[in-house]
């Protein structure tokens, strides 16, 4: 529950350019990798419900947000934490780097191409105004993603490696 608060506080901080193309830190990769994805997306609902009573956003997008939101960043981290722990090494700092750092920096560069394409074919803005205005903002959020999963992981695998359901000590640490 206080990663669903704490994640409700960042999504109340955010920015935007027009109505409609506001930009917020995601989470989602880190609760992926906390709880596992069936767990982190019922997370991103509760935070999600919460920051719509709160009034930030629209009942009408709930179902669309949640998915974009919630369901396209939670699944490509867990396919790309899936294919990490297959076929490279398992070692402390492949899980860091490319299951947190990697993975959140793509998702939310994931989450602004799909919401370009979107909000383009959906009509509420031309996709040349979108390409020029709205998705350049999405590398510089991709960056603050991937440093604050990154640096949350590294904590939380130093001093409380239980916190993370996708981490265990005998597979990355034993032996290295």
């Amino acid at each position: 529950m206080a990663a669903c608060v704490g994640l409700m506080v960042l999504w109340s901080i955010k920015t935007g350019i027009k109505p409609g193309l506001t930009f917020h830190v995601l989470g989602s990769t880190l609760l992926t990798l906390m709880f596992g994805p069936r767990l982190a997306i019922v997370a991103l609902a509760v935070v999600l419900a919460g920051v719509t009573l709160a009034g930030a956003a629209g009942w009408q997008s709930l179902g669309i947000n949640l998915l974009l939101m919630g369901g396209l960043p939670v699944l490509f981290s867990y396919v790309l934490y899936s294919q990490a722990y297959h076929k490279l090494p398992h070692h402390v700092f492949i899980y860091i780097f490319v299951d947190a750092f990697v993975a959140a920096g793509l998702s939310i560069l994931l989450l602004g191409v799909v919401d370009t394409l979107l909000l383009s074919f959906a009509g509420v803005y031309s996709l040349e105004y979108l390409r020029d205005n709205y998705l350049p903002y999405f590398i510089l959020m991709g960056w603050s993603e991937a440093l604050l999963t990154g640096m949350a992981v590294t904590l939380m695998v130093a001093y409380r490696p239980e916190w993370l359901v996708t981490f265990s000590d005998k597979l990355y640490l034993k032996g290295k």
